[in-house]
C-alpha cells in the first residue's frame, strides 16, 4: 500500500508540475502576445505621426559627437604657430579644392588661429573665439556650420527630404532612403566613402548639419539601405552654441 501511495503521490506531483508549467507557458505566451500587440500599436502610431516617406530613412539613435559638448570638455588652448597654420590651410584646400580662392579669407594671415584640445581627442580651431573647423584624432578637417553658412558654395553637399529635418536636428544619422526619396537630392558628380558633406534639407536655405558619407553616393543609390551619412555636427548642438 505504501508503494502504491507513493506512486500516486508522485503521479499527482508530476501532474501538478505539468499543470504549473503549462500555466506558466501560457502566461509567458500571453505576455509575449501583449508585448507584440503593444509594439504593433507603437508602430501604427509612428506611421500615423510620421510621413511614410521617411519611415526607415533615419537612424533614430543619436550619434553626433557634439550633442552634449560644453566648456567642461575642453582640456587646453594654445595659439597655432605660423608654420602649422600654413599646413592646416594646405590640408583644407587638399580636402576641399574649391576653397583655394577664399582660404586666406577663412584663415587670414594676420589672424591668430587657436587650437582647442578637448576630451576624446577632439580638436577645435578657432579665430576670435569662433570655431572654424574641427578634427578627431588626425582625421580630416571638418568645417563648422558657422563657416559653412559663410561659404556654402565651397563644400560638397547632399539634400535630405523635408520630413527628415526634425530628426537631423536631434542628431540622428541619415539612412540611404532619406537621401533617395522624393525631395532629397544627391549630387550629379559622384562622391566617395568618407567624404565630408554638408547636409541641406528640402525647403531650407541654410545647411542643417555636417556629416561623413559611410558609402559612396553610387552605393547609396544602388544599395538604398543602411546608414548613408554619419552625422558629426548639427544646428543646436554643443559646438554650434560654443563660443570662447
Amino acid at each position: 500500500m505504501a508503494d502504491i501511495s507513493t506512486k500516486q503521490t508522485n503521479g499527482l506531483e508530476s501532474l501538478q508540475i505539468s499543470r504549473i508549467c503549462t500555466h506558466s507557458e501560457r502566461g509567458a505566451q500571453t505576455s509575449a502576445d501583449s508585448a507584440q500587440q503593444n509594439l504593433v500599436h507603437q508602430i501604427c502610431m509612428f506611421h500615423h505621426l510620421v510621413p511614410t516617406s521617411i519611415i526607415g530613412c533615419l537612424d533614430l539613435q543619436t550619434h553626433a559627437m557634439f550633442k552634449k559638448f560644453s566648456h567642461e570638455n575642453i582640456n587646453s588652448k594654445a595659439n597655432v604657430k605660423s608654420s602649422s597654420q600654413r599646413a592646416l590651410k594646405a590640408k583644407l584646400v587638399a580636402q576641399f579644392p574649391d576653397m583655394e580662392p577664399v582660404v586666406d579669407q577663412i584663415i587670414p594671415k594676420k589672424a591668430q588661429l587657436v587650437h582647442v584640445k578637448c576630451q576624446d581627442r577632439i580638436s577645435l580651431y578657432t579665430i576670435d573665439g569662433k570655431v572654424m573647423f574641427f578634427q578627431h584624432f588626425d582625421d580630416e578637417l571638418v568645417p563648422s556650420l558657422h563657416l559653412v553658412h559663410q561659404f556654402p558654395q565651397y563644400f560638397p553637399s547632399i539634400k535630405t527630404d523635408r520630413g527628415a529635418i526634425k530628426f537631423v536636428l536631434s542628431g540622428a544619422n541619415i539612412m540611404c532612403r532619406g537621401l533617395t526619396s522624393k525631395g532629397a537630392e544627391l549630387p550629379d558628380e559622384p562622391m566617395e566613402k568618407d567624404q565630408i558633406v554638408i547636409v541641406n534639407a528640402e525647403g531650407k536655405e541654410h545647411a542643417l548639419a555636417v556629416g561623413k558619407l559611410t558609402m559612396s553616393t553610387k552605393e547609396i543609390e544602388e544599395v538604398n539601405n543602411g546608414i548613408g551619412v554619419e552625422l558629426l555636427h548639427y544646428l543646436g548642438d554643443g559646438l554650434w552654441s560654443y563660443h570662447e
